[in-house]
C-alpha cells in the first residue's frame, strides 16, 4: 500500500505496520537518507520509494538504498520528471540488491525517445536494459527538449518571480 499516512508522521507508519500484513511503501517525499532513517529503525515500512531528483542525486539514492538493505527493506524509487532523472534513477539501482521495481510512466517513452534521440531506454514486456554509452547514455537534443518544455519561472499566481 502506498502512502497509506501523510508521508510527515514517520512513527504512525510503525504503528501500521505492526498491525498489518500489507506490505507498505512510501519515501517519495523524503529528502535524504536522514529523512528515511526513523522509518527504517522503527520498522515502518517494507518498500521505499526514494526520487532521484529530490533526493540528492544518484550518490544519495544509492546511500538510501544502502541503508535500506540493512533493514531488509526493498527500494522502488519514484520517478516522473523526465528522460535525465529517468534514466539517473535506472543508473543508480542498477547495481542494488534490495532493487524491487522502478516506477514507469511508458505513456512518456516515444516523447522521451525523441527528445534524447533515440537513445532513452524504453521498457519490453517490463524489462530495461541500460545504456551501454557512457555517463547515463543519453544523448539529449536540448534545443528541442526547450522548445516542447519551455522553464517559466512563475509562481503559483503567474507571476515572475525573482
Amino acid at each position: 500500500m502506498e502512502e497509506p499516512l501523510p508521508r510527515e508522521n514517520l512513527l504512525e507508519f510503525s504503528e501500521l505496520a505492526a498491525h498489518t500484513s500489507v506490505p507498505i511503501a512510501t519515501g517519495e517525499g523524503q529528502l535524504s537518507r536522514y529523512e528515511f532513517r526513523p522509518l527504517l529503525e522503527t520498522k515502518g515500512v517494507s518498500i521505499i520509494q526514494p526520487d532521484v531528483a529530490k533526493c540528492g542525486g544518484i550518490s544519495e539514492i544509492r546511500k538510501i538504498a544502502n541503508m535500506a538493505e540493512v533493514y531488509n527493506v526493498q527500494v522502488a524509487p519514484h520517478q516522473c520528471y523526465g528522460p535525465i532523472a529517468h534514466v539517473a534513477s535506472l543508473a543508480s539501482m542498477a547495481a542494488c540488491r534490495n532493487f524491487q521495481i522502478q516506477e514507469w510512466e511508458a505513456v512518456n517513452d516515444e516523447a522521451f525517445q525523441r527528445v534524447c534521440k533515440g537513445t532513452y531506454p524504453v521498457q519490453k514486456k517490463g524489462v530495461i536494459a541500460l545504456p551501454e554509452r557512457p555517463g547515463l547514455g543519453l544523448e539529449v537534443d536540448f534545443p528541442e527538449f526547450e522548445k516542447r518544455h519551455p522553464f517559466t519561472n512563475l509562481g503559483s499566481k503567474g507571476k515572475l518571480r525573482s
